[in-house]
This record gives C-alpha cells, structure tokens and sequence, in this order.
C-alpha cells in the first residue's frame, strides 16, 4: 500500500481535513476525520453472549452447543409422551421430527411452522420454551 504523500492523498484516502490560518497568518492543522472505515477480519474468533459488532454490513449469528438442542428436545418428547392423548402423540411426535429436522439443517423459517404447530398442542411448556431461546425463535 502507497503511504500518502499530499494533502490531496489524504483527502482521497477518506480524510476530512480543515486548515486554518491563525491570527500570525500561519497555517495550522485544524479538525481531522476519518469517513473510511477499515475493519479487520474477524472471522473465526470466539466471542461471549450478548456481543454486538456494529459496523456496516454485519451479519451476526449465535451458534449455540448441540447437546442444549439434544437435552431440550429430549424433554420436548416426555411432554409429548406424557401431555397427549394417542391420537396426538404420533402427530406431535411427526412435528417434533421435522423441526429437529429444520434445526440441524439451520433452517429457522423451516423450524417456525412444526414449532408453533407443537405449541398448539402441547400449549407452553418449558421444553418448547427451551427449544424457542435456542433456535431463535419468538415464544
């Protein structure tokens, strides 16, 4: 990369600069901003809950371990098992396939329909909830 060399360099590398010219006549350097925005890749690096990037063009995903989806959905089947009658519990446990299905291909709007079909029948219990935080989807 070409290290700037004038003022106009600097101006077209995204600097905004004032000059002024003091009492004595001389110039001085007034106010310098930077309107380009260079951001590093950060791609691959591990961060905490509730961390936001902001910058423009940022696309944020919560990748969240395997065995909290496997422990909720564990539970989601004894609420199946034990808060249907038989003639939900083969249909519910169908749905609970699928969205198992839509959440280990990543499909969110794929998961929200067998999610709320679910909640239908089972109304709101815990391990739905649990699936909900999960998967990002509203409870």
């Amino acid at each position: 990369m070409n290290q700037p060399t004038s003022l106009k360099d600097l101006s077209d590398s995204g600097l905004d600069i004032n000059i002024i010219i003091n009492n004595n006549g001389q110039l001085q350097l007034g106010d310098v901003l930077m309107h380009s925005k260079k951001t590093g890749d950060i791609t691959g690096n591990t961060f905490g809950d509730n961390v936001a990037i902001q910058s423009d063009n940022v696309v944020q995903t919560k990748t969240v371990k395997s065995n909290e989806f496997d422990n909720a959905f564990a539970e989601l089947i004894k609420d199946i098992h034990n808060n249907t009658n038989d003639a939900n519990k083969e249909t519910a446990l169908f749905i609970a396939e699928q969205l198992k299905e839509a959440y280990t291909s990543n499909q969110k709007e794929k998961a929200s329909k067998p999610f709320n079909l679910l909640r239908k029948i089972l109304g709101d219990v815990g391990s739905l909830a649990s699936i909900a935080s999960i998967c990002g989807l509203s409870f």
